[in-house]
C-alpha cells in the first residue's frame, strides 16, 4: 500500500503542497528501482496524460533515473481532477497525486469516486469529526491521523 491520492481542502493546499514538496524534496533519493518496465510506461503515460490536461508535476521528473529502466523518479502530481486518468487509475508507482475540493462532502465523494479503496486516512484536529468522515469513507481500512501505509492486525487484509 503508498498513497496515491491526497485529497486536501483548497482553504490549506498551498500550505499543504509547498509542506509536502519540502519533505519530498529532503527525501529525494532514497527510493530504489520501482518495478517492471511496462509499470514505469503505463506511469509515464498516466502522469503525461495528466500533465496535458492541466496538472502540475511539483516534484520529480517524468523520466526514468540513471538510465535505469526500473526507476522512475518520485513525483508529486498537483491539480488533478476526474478528467485525467491518474484520477481514476492505481499507478502501483511513485506517484502522489494532489486533489484539491471546496468542503468536507466534496472530499468525502472524492474519497470514494475509486474502484480501490484498500486503505484511506483521515487528518483532522478534530477527532469526533474525523471518526463521522471514516465512516463515511468506503475503504478497507481508515486510519484517523495516521499514515495509510501499515496493517492493523485485527482487520481482515489480502486479496
Amino acid at each position: 500500500m503508498s498513497t496515491e491520492r491526497i485529497i486536501v481542502l483548497k482553504s490549506v493546499a498551498n500550505e499543504f503542497r509547498q509542506t509536502l514538496v519540502k519533505v519530498a524534496q529532503s527525501m529525494a533519493g532514497l527510493s530504489g528501482p520501482n518495478a517492471m518496465s511496462s509499470t514505469i510506461t503505463k506511469v509515464q503515460s498516466l502522469v503525461s496524460d495528466a500533465l496535458s490536461k492541466g496538472a502540475t508535476l511539483e516534484f520529480g521528473k517524468n523520466d526514468i533515473k540513471n538510465g535505469n529502466k526500473q526507476h522512475l523518479d518520485q513525483m508529486i502530481v498537483s491539480n488533478v481532477k476526474s478528467n485525467m486518468d491518474i484520477y481514476h487509475t492505481e499507478t502501483f508507482g511513485p506517484v502522489t497525486t494532489l486533489i484539491e475540493v471546496e468542503d468536507l462532502e466534496e472530499a468525502i465523494r472524492t474519497a470514494n469516486d475509486t474502484e480501490y479503496g484498500l486503505s484511506a486516512s483521515v487528518f483532522s484536529r478534530d477527532l469526533s469529526l474525523a471518526i463521522q468522515v471514516a465512516r463515511r469513507i468506503e475503504a478497507g481500512a481508515v486510519h484517523i491521523n495516521g499514515m495509510t501505509v501499515h496493517d492493523e492486525n485485527s482487520l481482515p487484509h489480502g486479496g
